[in-house]
């Protein structure tokens, strides 16, 4: 998803898709790695609450182990959002 926003152009079924498996294997995803799925989705202005919702209770559950960059950045994607 990172790759995709950093792109600047538009992939739906790619984003639907990453999206999902994301999701799926969120349990696996560090600090960084959520912030940047976050940051992916609010730079892309992709509504997938569900994803959301998934990786705000990821970031509140390893919230310990977030370093000042992924805290910042995690917190901008959700206020962008």
């Amino acid at each position: 998803l990172w790759a995709l926003a950093t792109m600047q152009e538009p992939h739906p079924e790619l984003v639907k898709v990453f999206c999902a498996l994301a999701s799926s294997k969120s349990a696996e995803f560090n600090p960084q790695d959520t912030a940047n799925t976050l940051w992916a989705l609010a730079t892309m202005q992709e509504p997938h609450p569900e994803l959301v919702k998934v990786f705000c209770a990821l970031a509140s559950s390893k919230s310990a182990e977030f370093n000042p960059q992924d805290t910042a950045n995690t917190l901008w994607a959700l206020a962008t959002m």
